[in-house]
């Protein structure tokens, strides 16, 4: 297997459309559809003043994309959701639907702060002020399924997509990354605490918690 690393490739998009919302398969975004998972990621991808990116793991050998992770400066959620107001809306309409979800009220209310101009977890801005600066998030990352079986294969591909995270946010001269984790995503916690990450004494709600790790 040769893997190979790089930016998001328009003939990427398609697969990692489905590894995304694969991954996020409980997550109510997820429920909105090909659409507006396809404009959130063509969103992070392109140039903006927060320096969003998404790094993608390719095997040559299959042609196929098997992962990706993705990240950008703290700050972007305003710009994003004002720029995806319209795929968001138009989910809506073609899943009307998806506002019966217990979960509609949930998504809203942190998309309404932000459009507002305000941060989706304000309380969080004290205890980040004393931080290395600048703070980076870890918006999201998945494996293709199919890799994520047999000799732990997923971990090592995983283990390979943070490296290269970590050297872009060196690039970017970082000095912090956060990643907001919800709390009942026991695998994830373990996985940031084994690697050394700091939990934060303050949580964003109750579904949130947050790791930060400083950029060496």
């Amino acid at each position: 297997m040769k893997i190979i690393y790089s930016e998001l490739k328009p003939e990427f998009l398609d697969s990692l459309v489905k590894i995304h919302r694969e991954t996020f398969k409980d997550h109510y975004n997820s429920r909105l559809g090909n659409f507006y998972t396809k404009e959130y990621l063509k969103w992070l991808n392109k140039k903006n003043e927060f320096d969003s990116f998404i790094i993608c793991a390719f095997d040559d050998d299959e042609k196929r994309v098997i992962g990706y992770i993705c990240g950008a400066r703290l700050g972007f959620q305003s710009k994003m959701n004002r720029e995806l107001l319209f795929p968001t809306i138009l989910s809506f309409l073609t899943k009307p639907w998806l506002i019966f979800d217990k979960r509609f009220f949930l998504f809203l209310a942190p998309k309404f702060r932000t459009l507002l101009g305000k941060d989706e977890y304000s309380d969080i801005k004290k205890y980040e002020a004393q931080l290395k600066q600048p703070i980076y998030s870890v918006i999201s990352f998945g494996i293709d399924s199919d890799y994520k079986t047999g000799m732990n294969l997923g971990f090592f591909i995983l283990e390979d997509l943070y490296n290269k995270f970590f050297e872009k946010l060196k690039n970017k001269n970082a000095g912090s990354v956060r990643a907001t984790i919800r709390k009942n995503n026991e695998n994830i916690i373990k996985y940031y605490s084994a690697k050394r990450w700091k939990l934060s004494p303050i949580e964003g709600d109750s579904q949130t918690i947050f790791f930060y790790k400083e950029i060496i």
